[in-house]
């Protein structure tokens, strides 16, 4: 049970990294589609135990939460040049 363990540890880990990797990227739809990939592996990947499992599951949602909070904010910002735009060609 222990190396099964430590196999999931190491399998976390790695998706950890790879969902850190992407946490920047602004190519919005591919890389939320290549998180929520990783959030199924992760699923798939079983316990490193709990005290591992708690450790690195707050890394892996961390990275996807700076992700994600990235990706609103560009969106409501568009948003609102939509919005300005949308008012001056009415006052027009």
């Amino acid at each position: 049970i222990l190396s099964e363990k430590y196999k999931n540890q190491s399998k976390k880990e790695e998706l950890c990294r790879q969902a850190e990797s992407l946490s920047y990227s602004s190519d919005w739809k591919i890389t939320a589609e290549k998180l929520k990939d990783l959030q199924i592996k992760w699923k798939e990947s079983g316990s490193a135990g709990k005290d591992e499992n708690d450790r690195l599951w707050e890394r892996f949602r961390e990275s996807h939460d700076r992700f994600f909070e990235r990706r609103q904010q560009h969106f409501e910002k568009l948003d609102g040049e939509r919005r300005k735009n949308r008012e001056r060609k009415e006052y027009i």
